[in-house]
């Protein structure tokens, strides 16, 4: 719990956006909130529920792993895998 809260602290506060820049920010209020801001919507990341959670896989690709990914690639170039 003290570390969910440290996370919480740590873009309230800021600093994970300066260090790490808006993309990284937005994927780690994501999870620590569990939705993203879509237009004007909200949409719900939910894992609990089994119907939504093909769903839950589908949003956290394209809403957290997915920027992520496009930030690194754009920033230093393409992923190699380690074969």
């Amino acid at each position: 719990m003290v570390d969910l809260l440290t996370a919480r602290q740590l873009v309230e506060d800021g600093r994970v956006f300066h260090e790490a820049g808006n993309c990284y920010n937005e994927a780690v209020k994501a999870c620590l909130e569990h939705q993203v801001l879509v237009g004007t919507a909200v949409t719900r990341l939910n894992s609990r529920d089994p119907k939504k959670s093909m769903n839950f896989q589908v949003d956290v690709e394209r809403f957290v792993v997915a920027p992520i990914r496009d930030h690194i690639v754009k920033t230093w170039g393409s992923i190699q895998s380690g074969v």
